[in-house]
């Protein structure tokens, strides 16, 4: 039974996605402490446990929304220019940074959206760099809004973002790092390494 003067955002499982989030946004943030392979050795696990703990955040329940709630403001992009740009900064600082450090030969990969698409989609080329970039800063816009004390606009954006956009690139970028260790070059740690 849940206690009814607990909030939605107060469960167990919003903890802990925010301690697997820290740790993918420490050692994203933290990347030039290490080698192409032990960066990717270190970040395969982690995208798993991210997928999973995203996966077990709560929905926000109907009587959560108020009157004046708006989801389409919520997940819009800033309206603000100088605010895009800044968006578009960052992105960029950390997706060519990404890039250089993985290196043409593991940083990209053939992709589709939907297997299951009639006809089926021809592969599009997918972005290591790209996958954990857009995966730092939706992680890192949703603790922005917890750490202002917007709790239940945090949770619902992680919870959207899993199921709308960083999520696929979770999975991608996981398809793609396994797919490295197994059949090409960047093998498989000895041991699983701590993050």
């Amino acid at each position: 039974m849940t206690d009814p003067t607990t909030e939605w955002w107060e469960s167990p499982a919003v903890g802990g996605f925010r301690g697997v989030a820290a740790r993918f946004i420490g050692l994203v943030r933290d990347r030039e402490k290490y080698t192409p392979p032990e960066l990717l050795h270190l970040v395969h696990p982690l995208l798993a446990e991210l997928y999973a703990a995203g996966y077990a955040l709560p929905e926000k329940p109907a009587e959560a929304y108020g009157e004046d709630d708006d989801d389409d403001d919520a997940t819009s992009p800033p309206s603000d220019p100088v605010a895009l740009e800044a968006h578009s900064a960052r992105w960029r600082l950390i997706c060519f940074g990404l890039s250089k450090q993985i290196g043409a030969r593991w940083n990209s990969y053939q992709e589709v959206f939907d297997p299951y698409a009639d006809p089926p989609e021809l592969p599009v080329t997918g972005s290591l760099s790209d996958d954990l970039a857009d995966i730092l800063l939706d992680l890192e816009d949703g603790e922005m809004l917890w750490e202002r004390g917007d709790f239940d606009s945090a949770v619902w954006e992680w919870r959207f973002g899993f199921e709308s956009h960083w999520g696929e690139h979770v999975t991608g970028a996981l398809r793609a790092i396994r797919t490295l260790a197994a059949v090409h070059d960047l093998g498989f740690p000895p041991r699983a390494p701590d993050v």
